[in-house]
């Protein structure tokens, strides 16, 4: 049997590594995308474990066209799409108001726009040989409105309900799309985020990486729908659902305020 392929965005950290050393350890052929290329080039080694093709391609998801370059160049390498890992995302810490729009304009184009077209091109492929699977990495911020973390809160609600709409689009196919959700979880996020004092981080124990990436693969596999890792980030989201926004809101923003701040305001 043909060796199956799997296309994994932001793979050179964090829950896309895990997703490659899992998938290679399952022996599948791996496709890498990442704009940092040393770190990209140390997952593909590490993933490197059964003699599986391994393929990186390095490129910067928040330019516009990125997500059709990068389909270019996997069709170019002769490659088809049967799993899609879309997990490119990142944030950016602050209010709103005193935040670089650069950076911001970078996560929009990173977790919505290359993400979205990104879904277009393989989604479009899977459906015509009637069989894929597509694992959308969103986030339980997605479904709390989270000051402090706006922008990516809101780019992940655009996630989870897109990635909804098109379930209902492909039921009656062989392509199933699965939403992952996960909660602060022990990466580089946050550092990236330049949120590295934050009150979640303090007040929160953050589930391990390889942990939700195994928890994504198992979903993904069986077919399920929403996946939300951990019980606690399960009462966050049912709660939200019956809370007044408001009340969502504020206790997010707390827990995105810098730990720094937050004791200066009780003093």
């Amino acid at each position: 049997m043909k060796t199956q392929t799997v296309l994994i965005t932001g793979a050179a950290s964090g829950f896309g590594r895990e997703f490659a050393k899992i998938f290679s350890k399952e022996g599948y052929s791996l496709l890498l995308v990442d704009k940092d290329e040393a770190d990209l080039q140390q997952t593909a080694q590490m993933a490197q474990l059964n003699g599986n093709t391994i393929r990186t391609i390095v490129q910067d998801l928040s330019e516009m066209g990125a997500g059709q370059k990068v389909y270019n160049q996997v069709k170019n390498q002769g490659d088809s799409v049967d799993i899609f890992i879309n997990n490119a995302g990142i944030g950016q810490q602050g209010k709103f108001a005193e935040t670089d729009w650069d950076k911001e304009s970078y996560i929009i184009h990173t977790n919505v726009v290359t993400f979205t077209e990104l879904t277009k091109l393989v989604l479009r492929d899977m459906l015509a040989n009637n069989q894929g699977k597509i694992l959308q990495v969103g986030s339980i911020a997605g479904y709390l409105p989270s000051p402090n973390m706006s922008v990516y809160s809101a780019t992940k609600a655009f996630v989870n309900h897109f990635t909804r709409a098109l379930q209902d689009e492909v039921k009656d196919t062989d392509v199933t799309i699965t939403l992952l959700a996960p909660g602060a979880s022990d990466t580089n996020f946050f550092e990236a985020a330049e949120g590295e004092d934050m009150n979640i981080i303090h007040d929160t124990k953050l589930m391990p990486a390889d942990q939700v990436a195994q928890i994504g693969y198992d979903a993904l596999m069986s077919g399920k729908a929403v996946e939300i890792p951990g019980m606690k980030n399960e009462m966050m989201v049912k709660m939200a659902n019956i809370m007044p926004a408001s009340w969502t809101a504020s206790s997010m923003g707390k827990l995105h305020e810098n730990k720094h701040d937050t004791v200066s305001s009780r003093q």
